[in-house]
């Protein structure tokens, strides 16, 4: 029998013993890479499906066995369970950290209030408690014992150093006061240097802001310029313009003067007559002055009339330009004190 099998399976020598026949199967299987073909050259065909059943049951042996060995052979990991922290007790208003990071660095504003502005040095008149006719006014400042200022804006019937400005100051103001007189230069467009007048009484500054024949449209850009603060202005316009344009700057000019002080004190002077040439144009312009003086409720001095009262030849009153002679521009500063006296 051991032999006809040794012939059909080509297998020669010793034949195995069933142990030595199970641990190659066995071997075979394990490895997955022999001829399990090989088998039946070495296990009898009667003991095949034994030996495929035993070496089933060793094959689950030894995978679980080393499956076990695995399992064994990893490392323990103990978790170290941390030892209970006693926290602080916090009050419930305490800033925690994550909200300090947050919070700004710079202190909550406060609720911000309105300045108070510095206040600007009061005018004078204010000081004075000056009338609101502007002639009494005028008359209450140069009876003051405290020291004034008189603002004259106008045309070349009062520019020069012998027209009634200048004479009304040397004349009439140095008599009682200390006076300091600054004259509007259009060559450098600033004052002269002042000259003073008088040597009592307290001082009075006089800046006189008169040019030439002004454009009245730029008028109000020539206040600002002229502008030095004063307790009194005098307007005086008229000469060489139209009742159209008397009519447009006079306002325009009175409104640049109180954006310097709303409170200042006004006197207009109606202009003197001129020759008979200009006569008709004259009138009309003296009119209409003195109507806007009368709608904005400001004192006026009616010089024009005082010159129609003199019994004087107009020619000797007035220059053929229809300014006032200087004898013209005397009897104007005149009409200004008297007018000044009686109040």
């Amino acid at each position: 029998m051991i032999k006809g099998w040794q012939r059909r399976s080509g297998v020669t020598g010793a034949v195995p013993s069933p142990l030595d026949q199970t641990i190659a199967y066995t071997a075979i299987v394990t490895a997955g890479c022999g001829d399990v073909a090989l088998v039946p050259r070495i296990v009898p065909m009667h003991r095949r499906r034994t030996f495929e059943i035993v070496g089933l049951g060793a094959l689950t042996i030894i995978t679980a066995a080393l499956a076990i060995a695995a399992v064994a052979a990893r490392p323990t990991v103990v978790t170290a369970i941390p030892a209970p922290v006693n926290l602080p007790t916090m009050d419930p208003s305490t800033v925690w950290p994550s909200d300090t990071a947050k919070a700004p660095t710079t202190p909550p504003a406060t609720p911000s209030t309105k300045s108070t502005p510095t206040p600007t040095p009061a005018p004078t008149q204010t000081a004075l408690n000056l009338p609101k006719n502007g002639l009494t006014a005028l008359a209450k400042l140069l009876d003051a014992k405290q020291p004034g200022s008189i603002l004259v804006l106008g045309d070349g019937s009062g520019d020069g150093a012998d027209e009634w400005v200048a004479l009304w100051v040397r004349d009439y103001l140095a008599k009682q006061h200390q006076v300091s007189y600054a004259a509007w230069n259009v060559q450098t467009g600033d004052y002269d240097a002042p000259t003073a007048y008088g040597s009592g009484g307290v001082t009075l500054t006089v800046w006189n802001a008169s040019h030439g024949k002004p454009d009245l449209t730029v008028e109000p850009a020539h206040v600002d310029e002229a502008w030095r603060g004063a307790d009194i202005v005098i307007y005086s316009y008229g000469h060489g313009q139209t009742s159209s344009a008397l009519t447009k700057a006079l306002p325009a000019i009175r409104s640049a003067v109180r954006g310097h002080n709303g409170a200042i004190r006004e006197i207009v002077m109606v202009q003197n007559p001129e020759r008979a040439d200009s006569e008709v144009r004259q009138r009309a312009a003296t009119q209409t002055v003195q109507d806007w003086a009368d709608r904005a409720g400001l004192a006026s001095l009616d010089i024009y009339s005082a010159f129609v009262a003199d019994l004087r030849a107009r020619n000797q009153l007035v220059l053929q330009n229809g300014a006032p002679t200087p004898a013209g521009s005397a009897l104007w500063a005149k009409t200004l004190d008297k007018a000044l006296a009686s109040r």
